[in-house]
């Protein structure tokens, strides 16, 4: 019987990627503030290791910040998934989260109502700015590149 060696399971292979990648990131983030100051490097690499699970709230906090990014995140790797190719999601998330706030301070209407109607403007926000660049991509076949 053939042994297995641990490039041949891919879900070990992504986890592990993912955990260098973290690690080495770090460790560059580190030496960059080792080189710009190195008296504060040690406070500077702990509290950004720790500052996100000193507390519950903190924890909270990032949770609520680090949503709307991985759903982007998430559309992204769904499109992936499907054929698509698609980096536009970070544009469509900023479209949506516009058109969500201008109506959430400029529009007065009951409380209630207020957070639909606001939360259906960003969606529409969203779907209209990517409907853009995927009109021209399915009618006219335009390929898009980065300037």
């Amino acid at each position: 019987m053939k042994k297995k060696s641990i490039g041949d399971n891919p879900a070990l292979v992504s986890i592990l990627a993912s955990i260098i990648s973290i690690v080495v990131g770090l460790v560059l983030g580190f030496i960059l503030l080792l080189i710009l100051n190195p008296s504060k490097a040690g406070v500077g690499i702990t509290a950004m290791l720790t500052t996100g699970v000193s507390s519950l709230d903190q924890f909270g906090k990032v949770l609520y910040q680090a949503a709307p990014l991985m759903l982007c995140g998430l559309s992204v790797g769904f499109a992936f998934k499907t054929g698509l190719f698609n980096i536009g999601a970070s544009g469509q998330f900023t479209m949506g989260m516009f058109w969500a706030m201008y109506v959430g301070f400029m529009i007065d209407m009951p409380p209630v109502i207020h957070c639909v109607v606001a939360v259906l403007a960003g969606m529409i926000g969203g779907m209209v700015w990517g409907f853009i660049p995927g009109f021209f991509k399915a009618y006219f076949n335009v390929k898009m590149q980065n300037c």
